[in-house]
């Protein structure tokens, strides 16, 4: 019996340990959907859906592009127009000629200075429901086909 106590506390440990604690890179959390486009076109695509459908449009404070030169991540920003949630994105092309678009934090009505970032802040119900909006209100009126990739705190039998 002491045994399976101190198993159950090692593994209680490791999951919040590695849940709260040791996220790994840079945004840790963030659901990821590949797209079999290169970056430009995925990128060009999203700006030609925001020129097309303005109420995607979130305020002019919110710029897209990268932060400098040597950035990896072209971050974006939307409205999802029903619902007041402001999304933060990022995409990221590789060498394969696919593109990961990864759903980072999301802000609603912009109440808060601070965004929530999902798979994280938010209760399993809202962070969900967010994904589920986005997909459907967004991502799938880019029409291109995507995967789902999940989030890169996956691990083998239980995801964080």
């Amino acid at each position: 019996m002491k045994y399976i106590i101190i198993i159950a506390a090692c593994i209680f440990t490791l999951y919040f340990g590695l849940k709260y604690i040791a996220p790994a890179g840079s945004y840790c959390y963030a659901e990821n959907y590949e797209f079999a486009v290169s970056e430009t076109e995925l990128i060009n695509k999203i700006e030609e859906f925001k020129k097309n459908n303005p109420q995607y449009i979130p305020p002019q404070s919110f710029k897209d592009g990268r932060r400098d030169s040597s950035d990896y991540w072209y971050c974006m920003y939307i409205k999802l127009p029903t619902d007041d949630y402001y999304i933060s994105f990022w995409v990221r092309g590789n060498e394969n000629k696919k593109t990961t678009l990864g759903l980072v934090s999301a802000n609603y009505k912009l109440e808060n200075i601070s965004w929530k970032n999902i798979n994280k802040d938010f209760s399993s119900y809202e962070n969900k429901q967010i994904k589920i909006k986005f997909e459907k209100m967004f991502l799938d009126r880019l029409e291109l086909k995507y995967d789902k990739k999940g989030n890169s705190m996956q691990f083998l039998f239980f995801q964080l």
